[in-house]
């Protein structure tokens, strides 16, 4: 079952998008409480979030290559 046919070939892409509209909706949430300026949360939880998965993907590439 295909939902989203457009992705057929690259699951990879929506799981970026997918990650990404998370870790906004997070750092949007997390201005509640804060109480800092939504779009300031968001845009830091993206950043940050993204960067660890760069990161971690990088990681994990260049562990399959040596191992």
């Amino acid at each position: 079952a295909n939902i989203f046919p457009i992705f057929k070939v690259n699951l990879f892409l929506l799981s970026i998008i997918i990650t990404a509209l998370s870790l906004f909706t997070v750092g949007f949430l997390k201005s509640f409480v804060t109480k800092d300026f939504w779009l300031k949360e968001a845009a830091q939880m993206l950043l940050i979030g993204g960067v660890a998965s760069v990161a971690a993907y990088y990681v994990g590439l260049l562990l399959s290559i040596i191992v």
